[in-house]
């Protein structure tokens, strides 16, 4: 079984909640860590050998790094063990907890004193928090998920500011940043060393050429429309329209015309597979990097999904990307 055993330069570690002990483990080929820019936790997922010393329990801290870099820091949530003595545990990032539901009613907070709400409320541990971006006027949440008030804010944020920000677990600290804050400047990723490329241009998923919003103005009994569209767009597509009621009439003009200008585009997306030798350990979703096309150009893209895997004695990635405008 040791022919199985791990042999890159990834080690994992586990602190048991029993002893607050810190263990490394013996780590099976096939470990994988799989990232996703919509607001999904880390996934983490690996086999080790049990030898009687490690009484791995849910809740026991997994700690990742890879030629000495940490990569993942998380909680296991699953395992489980076969007659052979082989364990599988999936583990979670901190994002796993803001899947649960709560109610939060709220006036001028931005999507960072959101999220330093939830993680003080949680337990949980932040790093670098943006807290200059929009402020959300006011805001009733109702027994939502605290991933789902992060989308609206950082959705809102996008729609006013024409700024995205992007959520991710590093290593056990949750970050909060402007998208261009995160560009990889001294990595590409060169497709013609990767393999499994897929392309795909659509306006099928969040394409829209025209932007209708509505607000009750009970002041003067009247409902006011506010309307931005793209006529050359709407003749070659038809009409594709994006319809809201809002709530306040804070900059609906500007709301309409920003959220058209990111909205009324075909999306250009591709996935790639089994990059191994332009692989880097840090790499996660929610990152903007440099892609050298076919055609000799370079673009900036960002990460919407990856997943890692060390295999053979091999470090591979898979990704799916997004082509930025």
């Amino acid at each position: 079984m040791t022919d199985q055993l791990l042999k890159t330069g990834l080690e994992v570690f586990i602190q048991t909640n029993s002893n607050n002990k810190k263990y490394k483990m013996n780590v099976l080929d096939g470990t994988t860590l799989a990232h996703s820019n919509n607001l999904s936790p880390g996934i983490f997922k690996f086999e080790f050998i049990n030898e009687g010393i490690i009484d791995i329990q849910e809740g026991d801290c997994i700690i990742a790094q890879d030629h000495g870099i940490p990569i993942f820091k998380g909680y296991v949530f699953a395992h489980e063990e076969d007659e052979t003595g082989i364990i599988k545990v999936t583990a979670y990032d901190q994002k796993r907890y803001l899947q649960y539901l709560d109610t939060y009613l709220y006036k001028d907070k931005c999507a960072g004193d959101i999220l330093k709400k939830w993680a003080d409320y949680f337990g949980l541990k932040t790093g670098a928090v943006v807290t200059d971006s929009y402020r959300i006027p006011s805001r009733d949440e109702w027994s939502k998920s605290i991933t789902d008030m992060l989308k609206y804010a950082i959705e809102i944020t996008m729609i006013k500011s024409g700024r995205l920000l992007t959520l991710y677990d590093d290593a056990g600290e949750i970050n909060l940043k402007y998208e261009d804050d995160t560009f990889i400047d001294d990595y590409y990723i060169d497709i013609f060393n990767t393999t499994g490329r897929k392309m795909t241009n659509s306006i099928d998923n969040e394409t829209y050429n025209q932007v209708k919003l509505v607000y009750k103005n009970e002041k003067i009994g009247k409902i006011e429309t506010f309307i931005s569209k793209d006529t050359d767009n709407i003749k070659k597509w038809g009409l594709l329209q994006y319809y809201e009621e809002v709530n306040d009439q804070e900059r609906i003009q500007q709301y309409a015309d920003q959220m058209l200008l990111s909205s009324n585009v075909v999306r250009h997306t591709f996935s790639i597979k089994e990059v191994m030798e332009q692989s880097i350990n840090h790499l996660r979703a929610g990152q903007v990097v440099m892609v050298r096309l076919s055609d000799g150009t370079f673009k900036l893209h960002r990460i919407t999904s990856i997943t890692h895997t060390w295999i053979k004695n091999n470090h591979l990635m898979d990704l799916n990307l997004y082509f930025r405008q």
